[in-house]
C-alpha cells in the first residue's frame, strides 16, 4: 500500500497536469504533509499555473507556515546559540519552500553560509584525529561542530554519530 501511494504521488509530482498538481497538493496538506504540498505547488507554478490557483491551493501551507516563520524569524536573527537548531529544522523541512518563509530561509542560508566552511575545517581535523587511531579526540571535534557550527550541512549527521557512539 505505501509502495502504490509513493508511486502516484511520484507520478502526480512528475506530471504536466497542472489541475491535478493543485489537487493533488490539496490532498496532501490536508494530510499535514506540507513540504509535498508545497512541492507539488512548485511543480504548478513552473508550468504555469496562474498565481491565484496557486495561492488558494496553497493558502493551508502557507497558514501553517505563518506561526513558525514569526516564531523562527527573531531567533535565527538574533542567533544567540545553537539551542534552536534541532526544533528549527523539523520546522525547515516542512516550510522551507512556503513563500510566507523566503526572508527566514535567507536568514538560514547566510548563517549556513558562515558555518560551513567552519564545520569543514573540523571535520577535517576529526577525520585527521581518527587516522592517527585518536577517537576521542575525532569525537571532540564532531562535537566543536554540533556546538559551533550547527548550522551546517554537515550538523545533522555529525550529532547523529556522536548519539550512535554513546
Amino acid at each position: 500500500m505505501a509502495s502504490r501511494w509513493a508511486s502516484r504521488r511520484s507520478r502526480v509530482l512528475g506530471s504536466d497536469d497542472v489541475e491535478a498538481l493543485l489537487e493533488s497538493a490539496v490532498a496532501a496538506q490536508g494530510a499535514g504533509e506540507h513540504r509535498e504540498a508545497l512541492a507539488l505547488l512548485t511543480r504548478a507554478r513552473r508550468l504555469g499555473a496562474k498565481e491565484a490557483q496557486v495561492r488558494q491551493a496553497g493558502a493551508a501551507s502557507e497558514e501553517a507556515a505563518q506561526a513558525g516563520v514569526a516564531r523562527w524569524l527573531p531567533i535565527v536573527r538574533a542567533n544567540v546559540d545553537g539551542t534552536w537548531i534541532d526544533e528549527f529544522l523539523v520546522f525547515r523541512a516542512q516550510f522551507e519552500h512556503a513563500t510566507c518563509a523566503a526572508e527566514l530561509m535567507q536568514l538560514f542560508l547566510a548563517l549556513r553560509a558562515v558555518h560551513d566552511p567552519v564545520a569543514d575545517d573540523l571535520n577535517k581535523q576529526a577525520r585527521e584525529a581518527f587516522q592517527r587511531g585518536d577517537t576521542a579526540g575525532g569525537y571532540v571535534k564532531y562535537q566543536e561542530i554540533v556546538n559551533r557550527a550547527y548550522a551546517s550541512r554537515r550538523y545533522v549527521s555529525v550529532k547523529r554519530w556522536i548519539a550512535e557512539r554513546k
